[in-house]
């Protein structure tokens, strides 16, 4: 079954290939329906490209350990965690240190 929103959004992204919310939505997309692999590939583009955009750093933490790697999920939630509290973000910064400690249990 073709995944209409995923089109749409590689589309989107073909148009605009540094916009830091359509990769990572795509890295959403292809996450939900099982490609896990490229997920993180886009999720680390972002993280390469646009090191600031906060999003990224919960879901890329949490694939990550789903994936087996413990190791760079805490990395990615303890860098999260430091620019959620150099953003002022307080929301994210609590999000992102639940997740740690979820998966230091």
């Amino acid at each position: 079954m073709p995944n209409s929103r995923l089109d749409k959004l590689l589309e989107m992204l073909g148009k605009q290939p540094d916009d830091p919310f359509l990769i990572y939505a795509v890295g959403i997309e292809y996450e939900a329906i099982g490609e896990v692999e490229r997920a993180m590939d886009y999720y680390t583009t972002v993280l390469d490209r646009h090191p600031d955009y906060l999003p990224v750093y919960y879901q890329a933490g949490l694939l990550s350990s789903k994936m087996g790697d413990n190791e760079n999920a805490n990395a990615l939630l303890e860098k999260g965690i430091s620019l959620a509290q150099t953003q002022k973000d307080r929301k994210t910064e609590n999000e992102l240190k639940m997740a740690l400690e979820d998966l230091e249990d």
